[in-house]
C-alpha cells in the first residue's frame, strides 16, 4: 500500500491578490497610444516599377506634420491641398528608405487621397527590372510614440 500525500502540501494554495496587485497598480504605466501606418507595395514587370503607396491615419499625420514643422494642417478635407501634400511627401521621404536586390531605390511622388479617416499617399520606384530582395526600413509615425 502506497501513502499518499495531500496535494495542498506539494502545491500550497497561492494567493492571487499579492501577485496581481503590482501587476494592477503599473498597468496605467504601461499603457500608450498606438501608431499605425500600412504599406503595400505592388511590382509590375511590365513597366518595370514599384507601386507604393502608405495608408496613415489622418489625426496621426496631422500631429505627426505639426510635430515636425510647427504648423497644423487640416488633412480631412475631400481633395489635399497641393503644399500639405508635398509636406506629407516629404515626411515620408525622410521616415522610409526602400532597397529592391540590396539597392537603394528612389521614390517618386503620385499622389495623396483622402479616404474617409485615413491618408493614402501614392509614390513609385521605376527602372526595376525584377525583385529578388526588398527591404523596407519604415519609421512612419515613430517620432509619435
Amino acid at each position: 500500500m502506497t501513502a499518499r500525500i495531500p496535494s495542498q502540501r506539494l502545491f500550497p494554495r497561492i494567493q492571487p491578490l499579492p501577485l496581481l496587485l503590482p501587476l494592477l497598480l503599473t498597468t496605467g504605466l504601461l499603457a500608450h497610444e498606438f501608431y499605425v501606418s500600412i504599406c503595400k507595395i505592388k511590382f509590375d514587370p511590365e513597366t518595370h516599377s514599384l507601386a507604393v503607396s502608405f495608408r496613415i491615419f489622418t489625426n496621426d499625420l496631422e500631429d505627426a506634420l505639426a510635430a515636425r514643422s510647427g504648423e497644423r494642417l487640416q488633412l480631412g478635407e475631400e481633395k489635399v491641398d497641393p503644399a500639405a501634400a508635398q509636406q506629407i511627401a516629404d515626411y515620408i521621404g525622410e521616415k522610409v528608405a526602400i532597397k529592391v536586390n540590396d539597392r537603394p531605390v528612389a521614390l517618386v511622388f503620385v499622389q495623396t487621397r483622402n479616404d474617409f479617416d485615413a491618408v493614402e499617399c501614392i509614390f513609385r520606384a521605376d527602372s526595376i527590372d525584377t525583385v529578388q530582395k526588398l527591404f523596407i526600413h519604415n519609421e512612419i509615425l515613430t517620432d509619435r510614440i
